[in-house]
């Protein structure tokens, strides 16, 4: 169990039990009021000034492990960013928008084409995006895993060595990554929402702290932690105004 999980335990539950107390104390302030004899007498109050716990516990140690997200979803992401790479692509061609750029024979294989675009931007994007998915968000450092002027260059090449299409011009990559901007846009954002799913590392100190766990165990090998709560009445005061409104804040009794 957390170690910080077990003492948030404690002092979470001496709270409640004062509350718990404060609203016994209420109920019996009622039941003296209506009564005409017990109006005279005090009503009972349980008043809390300090608690001690000695708490016994053994640190136990585990196998770090590195917090990541589903490799799934990585290569989920990445198979639905080289689907869309290759429709851009593949729209494209028959819409002449690379016709000064690519050359393409009169008869033209659309399917080997886009099996092409989308293993070769598959096997460019996924290795950085997996790695930038399993990396916890920092605001300082930015995290790029589709580069997309090198995937443009990389799929003109491709279908180059093919003979699916000849390269017309050194303009070629810039015109492809023109293409495929949006879909490196939405990319990086889902790359970043992947992120800011992983959960905080944290530090973590997991003990044993049950009867089972600890009886058999020689005192050397035992921890303590000693607990004194101080329980502290606040109250509602009034502190000022606000718009003609009472503003009013808990201070120390």
């Amino acid at each position: 169990m957390d170690l910080k999980t077990v003492i948030g335990g404690i002092l979470g539950s001496v709270a409640e039990a004062r509350s718990l107390s404060d609203r016994v104390s209420r109920e019996l302030a009622v039941l003296y009021e209506k009564d005409p004899l017990m109006r005279a007498f005090p009503v009972p109050r349980v008043e809390i000034d300090n608690i001690d716990f000695d708490l016994k516990f053994v640190l136990q140690s585990e196998p770090d492990t590195m917090l990541q997200v589903e490799p799934s979803r990585a290569h989920d992401l990445v198979k639905l960013t080289a689907s869309r790479v290759r429709s851009a692509v593949t729209t494209a061609i028959p819409e002449r928008k690379l016709s000064t750029q690519l050359a393409f024979p009169r008869t033209r294989d659309y399917e080997l084409i886009g099996m092409i675009v989308e293993e070769t931007t598959l096997n460019l994007i996924l290795g950085p995006t997996a790695l930038a998915v399993n990396t916890p968000p920092d605001d300082s450092v930015q995290v790029q895993t589709f580069d997309v002027l090198e995937c443009a260059s990389r799929i003109a090449k491709a279908l180059e060595e093919r003979n699916l299409a000849t390269i017309k011009s050194d303009g070629v990559a810039e015109r492809i990554a023109g293409l495929l901007a949006p879909i490196q846009k939405q990319h990086e954002e889902e790359v970043a929402s992947l992120r800011e799913a992983l959960p905080s590392p944290g530090l973590r100190m997991n003990a044993l702290f049950a009867y089972k766990d600890l009886v058999e165990l020689p005192p050397s090998v035992l921890s303590t932690i000693k607990l004194t709560v101080n329980v502290r009445n606040y109250e509602w005061t009034q502190v000022g105004e606000q718009d003609g409104e009472p503003v009013r804040k808990l201070v120390p009794q």
